[in-house]
């Protein structure tokens, strides 16, 4: 099964948080891809928790360190996001409340999945309630993991 996380998913594989035991238990047993985004995205999440003090100094850097070594192992599909993605993605902000990264990780998931066919189980993994619906909206199938505690 193929799995397309958008940060606010993946990066419960770093930070404690609803739903994090359950996506940390299901990422082996699927290839996880995502959109290039994420590497500014998880990056600007912990740091942000730092900042905030919701995660403590030792824990930004060993989350960090680890968010890069799984970006450096490889262990994510990067899909980068060209001028036409990014005009797909405007056409679904004005379909749906998506912020820009929002409708760029969404375009990103559904340009892959229409090169997949039909063949292939994907599913597009959110913590974001208004992405997850506009994901459906598209005929994705989705998986929320603050739905799973």
């Amino acid at each position: 099964m193929i799995w397309y996380c958008d940060s606010s998913a993946l990066v419960k594989r770093y930070v404690r948080e609803t739903g994090s035991t359950w996506l940390r238990h299901q990422l082996g047993q699927h290839e996880l891809i995502t959109s290039t985004l994420v590497l500014a995205e998880v990056a600007s999440a912990l740091t942000r928790r730092w900042r905030e003090g919701t995660i403590s100094e030792i824990e930004f850097y060993r989350d960090r360190t680890q968010f890069l070594r799984h970006v450096r192992a490889r262990s994510y599909g990067l899909l980068a996001a060209p001028l036409d993605l990014i005009e797909q993605a405007t056409l679904l902000i004005y379909r749906a409340p998506l912020s820009a990264l929002d409708a760029i990780h969404l375009s990103t998931a559904l340009r892959y999945q229409k090169g997949l066919g039909q063949q292939a189980d994907f599913y597009f993994v959110t913590a974001d309630d208004q992405l997850e619906r506009a994901a459906r909206g598209e005929g994705l199938q989705t998986e929320n993991p603050n739905a799973h505690g």
